[in-house]
């Protein structure tokens, strides 16, 4: 495109920039100012033991497999399921499988609670609850939060994320 204006492509990087500033648009690789306004850190707590697919383990993988191998192998075109698909950007495949889960009965006819995974960034487990008695219209989850803390713009892991993926917190 810059070609079609008779300039060079950092000329127009640079008009591009301008633009954007003077819409009042940040700057490119800054997260926005008010995102950490908008965001809380919340505690969960469980008033019960709760039961979850732990899906980082050899066996839930070879339970994916098994029982709802065909169904992922027709809808998303993979064989065998393995970390590499359940970290990956396909949500058709991943939607598939959590749905499936969510929906299966447990040996003694009750339903698990959410499935658990590890991070692909390395920091610690992942969790997904499924919020049945909501879905259901009901009120008493298991799970009850805390108010939540504000994300502050110095937040050590937030910088550290920062750092690593090479963005600046406004």
């Amino acid at each position: 495109m810059a070609e079609q204006f008779g300039i060079s492509q950092e000329e127009a990087h640079a008009l591009y920039i301008e633009e954007q500033q003077r819409l009042g648009h940040d700057e490119l690789g800054t997260f926005p100012k008010n995102w950490c306004e908008g965001r809380r850190l919340y505690e969960l707590a469980s008033k019960e033991d709760l039961v979850w697919f732990d899906l980082s383990s050899a066996h839930s993988l070879e339970y994916i497999d098994r029982n709802f191998g065909p169904e992922i192998s027709k809808s998303c075109d993979v064989n065998a399921v393995d970390l590499f698909h359940l970290f990956g950007a396909n949500r058709k495949l991943t939607t598939l499988i959590s749905t499936s889960l969510r929906n299966l009965r447990l040996h003694d006819g009750s339903f698990a609670d959410g499935i658990r995974f590890t991070s692909r960034h390395g920091v610690g487990m992942c969790w997904a609850l499924w919020m049945r008695r909501t879905d259901d219209g009901l009120d008493n989850d298991l799970v009850v939060a805390t108010e939540g803390q504000q994300i502050l713009a110095d937040d050590p892991d937030l910088l550290n994320v920062s750092q690593r993926f090479n963005f600046r917190v406004g």
